[in-house]
């Protein structure tokens, strides 16, 4: 069973990372083959120089999906920080490097990638809560402050998106 479950999280990194690793020659040479033209859907979103990036993409959604369910449920906090750390990870590097064509499309990329952070840390925000009133007895003030918290972190997340998504349209009306 646990071969099975092994395919998509290894199978695919590495396969991925076989098609990059073939094509990598022709893309820094700008040379169009017939690999690279029926591998254009994995990089043609991405600038030359990072056509390799859905292989970050592709290994934090393993990470987020796949691999911190090796972690015990008695660690579930640990799964949240990994999560939250590879996430920002992800996010810092994709707003340093830049790496798509497009900047609606890094755009969506770095709301997606804000967005999941907040979750985390409005996950971590609950969990904290009910580890909290396991141990001790949460007063009245306490309870509604992680409460308030996690509202706006939600509230944040959620109104991320279309405020970016107006500032890259005023951006644009005022380029053309």
């Amino acid at each position: 069973m646990w071969g099975l479950a092994m395919i998509w999280p290894i199978g695919g990194v590495l396969l991925l990372a076989l098609l990059l690793w073939l094509i990598r020659r022709p893309m820094r040479a700008g040379q169009s083959t017939a690999l690279v033209d029926a591998s254009r859907f994995v990089h043609s979103d991405y600038r030359t120089p990072f056509y390799g990036w859905e292989m970050i993409n592709l290994c934090h959604r393993t990470v987020l999906t796949g691999w911190v369910l090796l972690i015990d449920d008695e660690r579930a906090f640990l799964r949240l920080v990994l999560a939250l750390f590879t996430s920002l990870l992800v996010c810092f590097f994709l707003l340093a490097l830049r790496p798509y064509r497009k900047t609606s499309d890094l755009m969506l990329a770095a709301s997606q990638q804000l967005l999941l952070v907040f979750l985390f840390l409005g996950a971590m925000t609950l969990r904290t809560r009910a580890v909290l009133a396991e141990q001790v007895s949460l007063d009245l003030t306490l309870s509604l402050s992680l409460s308030l918290s996690l509202s706006l972190s939600l509230t944040l997340s959620l109104s991320l998106t279309p405020t970016l998504t107006l500032t890259l349209t005023l951006a644009r009306s005022r380029s053309i």
